[in-house]
C-alpha cells in the first residue's frame, strides 16, 4: 500500500507551511493515490521522517489517519483493511 519516494520539488513546495522537507529527503506516500492532485489526496498521504527514528511513527499515522478514507484505495482493498481493523 506505500512506496517509498525521495521528495520532489513539488514535495517541497507544497509543504512550505508545515514541516520542512528537502529535496531528494527520503519518504513515504500511498501508493494508490499518489496520481491524485495533492489537494484531492486524504489527510497523510505521504510523510517525510525528519529521522530514522521517526519512520515508525509516521508510518503508523499513515495507517491509522490515511488509509481508511483514501479517495483511491480499491473498494476491496478497503474492506479488507477494515476488517483486518476491527479484529
Amino acid at each position: 500500500c506505500t512506496e517509498v519516494v525521495c521528495a520532489s520539488e513539488d514535495n517541497v513546495l507544497s509543504r512550505m507551511n508545515s514541516k520542512k522537507v528537502k529535496l531528494s529527503q527520503v519518504g513515504i506516500r500511498c501508493q494508490f493515490c499518489v496520481h491524485l492532485p495533492h489537494k484531492q489526496r486524504g489527510g497523510r498521504s505521504s510523510t517525510f521522517p525528519s529521522s530514522m527514528n521517526r519512520i515508525y511513527q509516521s508510518l503508523t499515522m499513515m495507517i491509522r489517519d490515511h488509509f481508511e478514507t483514501c479517495p483511491a484505495m480499491p473498494s476491496e482493498l478497503k474492506a479488507t483493511y477494515k476488517d483486518l481493523r476491527s479484529n
